[in-house]
């Protein structure tokens, strides 16, 4: 798998992202992100979050781990859903994949970390999504 992504490189990705333009549909899928990049759909909602997606990792059983740290960069409330999806290695959505969208209110600059662990035979890697909160 490939390393962690740098804050410098998540922060400059997200600077081009919030002058590209916004969209203002509140089920847009404000992040995607996984080990292979990042795309920012919703930049006005996204500009006050930065994610820092770990490497993912096997456990004992040999399911697939992940966890992503998600940092609030404003001073209010930062109230979000994510959920994870879970790929083949040739990069295609397994079957069922995706976990329940699960809420998450981050304070103003507090970071979290969220984790996944995937118990489909043919995980190789993920995608974590997050919207706005409904």
């Amino acid at each position: 798998m490939k390393g962690k992504w740098s804050g410098a490189a998540m922060a400059c990705t997200l600077g081009l992202a919030l002058v590209s333009g916004c969209i203002r549909d509140k089920t847009t899928i404000g992040y995607v992100a996984g080990p292979e990049g990042l795309v920012v759909e919703d930049p006005s909602f996204a500009g006050g979050l930065l994610l820092e997606p770990g490497t993912p990792e096997r456990t004992a059983g040999g399911d697939l781990r992940v966890q992503v740290a998600m940092k609030n960069l404003r001073r209010g409330d930062y109230r979000c859903q994510y959920q994870f999806l879970w790929y083949d290695g040739e990069g295609m959505l397994l079957p069922h994949s995706s976990t329940p969208w699960r809420q998450l209110t981050l304070h103003g600059h507090e970071t979290k970390v969220v984790e996944a662990v995937s118990t489909l035979p043919g995980a190789e890697t993920y995608r974590i999504q997050v919207r706005r909160a409904n």
